[in-house]
């Protein structure tokens, strides 16, 4: 075995010194209130049970579904009213609504005469307009109003009426085109005979093509708006 040498029992102590006097520095470095990291549980002891039980699930969902609430059943079955149409002119008219057995099918008949913008005079045009009706379920909502979507289609019967002093008889006649339309119908809880109805009604007469100044449109697009008081 190895003798070991003054030199090296002199380095080996001052290394151990070393070590040592450096271990006792970071101890004293280190903070004395150190916050110590726990691990919290997943359930508080005052609520054992978890926040979203099936019974909370179930409430927020009917919650969520009050909003709105659709029935099956509409008790306005026949109605009657005045409508006005948005056009060049405006036409104002007569409507009538009529739903068999109060169910989702019905008829309607609308009758309105407006004068079109034409020079050197107006012309005068008479519409009628026999059609089926098909409304959907009654939605109600959280307040005073319930709300009824529906569209139809049928004919549009259009008499235009030329004045014969300006210029000259002959020139009157009927056209006939397809008429289809969309909307929905408002009723009011403290007013349930009213209902308030907003439609896109688009039909596809033929322009006056006899008319002396230039052709007259008389079909395309327009918005309808009608009151209807229904009797039962």
């Amino acid at each position: 075995m190895r003798r070991r040498t003054p030199l090296m029992m002199i380095v080996t102590m001052s290394l151990a010194m070393f070590a040592t006097a450096a271990g006792t520095a970071m101890a004293d470095d280190a903070p004395i209130d150190a916050p110590i990291l726990k691990e919290r549980p997943l359930f508080e002891a005052s609520s054992p049970r978890p926040i979203f039980t099936p019974a909370v699930l179930a409430a927020a969902a009917q919650n969520a579904q009050a909003a709105t609430t659709a029935t099956g059943a509409n008790n306005h079955q026949f109605g009657l009213g005045a409508r006005v149409g948005v056009e060049d002119a405006p036409a104002i008219g007569v409507s009538a609504r009529y739903f068999f057995y109060g169910g989702p099918l019905g008829v309607q008949g609308e009758l309105s005469v407006s004068s079109v913008d034409y020079n050197p005079d107006n012309i005068t045009a008479i519409r009628f307009s026999p059609a089926a009706i098909y409304r959907w379920y009654e939605y109600k909502f959280n307040g005073p109003v319930s709300l009824t979507p529906y569209a139809g289609a049928g004919l549009n019967f259009v008499s235009y009426k030329f004045d014969e002093d300006v210029y000259g008889p002959g020139l009157n006649d009927t056209n006939v085109g397809i008429l289809l339309y969309g909307g929905v119908e408002l009723f009011f809880e403290k007013m349930p005979n009213i209902g308030v109805s907003g439609e896109l009604t688009f039909n596809s007469n033929d322009d006056v093509d006899n008319a002396p100044n230039g052709n007259v449109s008389l079909g395309g697009v327009t918005f309808t708006a009608a009151g209807h008081w229904y009797f039962w």
